[in-house]
């Protein structure tokens, strides 16, 4: 990575029902097993709604120099996503980041 690289997010939203979301996530933990990944993307997240009504988000963070765009990547997921509901795709850009976060605990004993 070189030093021009920025961080930018692919989310795609899929809206279903608690069984597609089942099967929809089943396919795709073993897919992402099995599939080699561009070694631009950093991480791969998959995401369920809270409280639980069908919705999965699924979260690819790169980190490149090329101009944040959908990737065939995040097309081959949403066409497979397609078939168990609706499909939001979409793309983020990092504008700021907070770095060294600490957490400070009290003692109560």
């Amino acid at each position: 990575m070189g030093g021009d690289d920025i961080m930018w997010m692919e989310s795609i939203l899929l809206r279903s029902s608690p069984e597609g979301q089942n099967s929809a996530l089943d396919f795709l933990s073993e897919w992402l097993q099995e599939t080699p990944m561009d070694d631009q993307i950093d991480t791969i997240n998959l995401m369920k709604r809270v409280p639980d009504c069908g919705d999965l988000l699924v979260e690819i963070r790169w980190i490149s120099n090329d101009a944040p765009q959908k990737s065939h990547t995040g097309y081959m997921i949403s066409q497979f996503l397609e078939r168990y509901g609706s499909i939001h795709h979409t793309i983020w850009v990092l504008k700021r980041s907070k770095l060294n976060v600490q957490t400070n605990h009290l003692n109560t004993t």
